[in-house]
């Protein structure tokens, strides 16, 4: 499967009326723009372990050193955090714009993800892991 099969989800999602369908629109357009990028990463050979990596991805993508890197890490730090209210924070009113809005995020996330050179994305995210005493 490809990760951006869940951006196409949310498109669907966003086509009914209920604050549900927009609720998870929300949660697939984060997982289709995280899954994406951690496959890159896979990819090149950078690994994470599954515990702390919504964490941990933004945070060594920012860190990277890599120019544009640092706000692609903060927008899918931000779709987290989006996605997480979605899922949990039921108190919360989601409505369709804003959810069509951060499923535009998660493409232009792809988008901009795709622009970054993977050689020096590599190199930083390895210097970054080794000054803060990982492997």
């Amino acid at each position: 499967m490809n990760p951006k099969d869940f951006i196409d989800t949310a498109d669907y999602l966003l086509l009914d009326e209920k604050e549900a369908s927009w609720r998870s629109a929300v949660s697939r357009s984060y997982y289709g723009a995280f899954l994406y990028i951690r496959d890159a990463l896979k990819r090149l050979g950078i690994k994470y372990d599954p515990v702390g990596i919504h964490k941990s991805l933004p945070k060594e993508i920012k860190n990277s050193q890599v120019s544009g890197a640092d706000t692609i890490g903060n927008m899918l730090q931000d779709l987290r955090d989006q996605r997480t209210d979605a899922d949990y924070s039921i108190s919360l009113c989601f409505n369709k714009k804003n959810s069509m809005i951060l499923l535009e995020q998660s493409k232009l996330i792809i988008e901009e993800f795709d622009k970054l050179d993977m050689v020096k994305l590599w190199d930083g995210i390895t210097k970054y892991r080794k000054s803060c005493g990982h492997s």
